[in-house]
């Protein structure tokens, strides 16, 4: 098994709510558990790919922005070269 953690995105009103460190201390506590548990860490909280039009409100995203959410975490599974070599060595033979 090979999980994927998702960081969604959020509005970007939401964003601004957070601070700059807040948002490393976050990431970081976020990425060391997913490290820790051999999981693969995605960060889309500030993608600059999703604009406001994407979400139906200041959390969620419109069914039209799904498309592009699952492009953005294959792109980045695909980048991961180490991840896809875990992911072939656990494919069934």
């Amino acid at each position: 098994t090979l999980p994927v953690v998702l960081n969604m995105p959020l509005h970007p009103a939401n964003i601004a709510l957070l601070s700059t460190a807040d948002r490393r201390m976050l990431n970081s506590a976020i990425s060391k558990v997913c490290s820790g548990q051999s999981a693969k860490y995605v960060d889309l909280l500030g993608s600059s790919k999703f604009l406001p039009a994407d979400f139906s409100d200041s959390v969620h995203l419109r069914a039209s922005a799904s498309k592009k959410l699952f492009d953005e975490l294959v792109l980045e599974l695909k980048s991961d070269k180490n991840f896809l070599k875990q992911l072939k060595s656990n494919l069934p033979k």
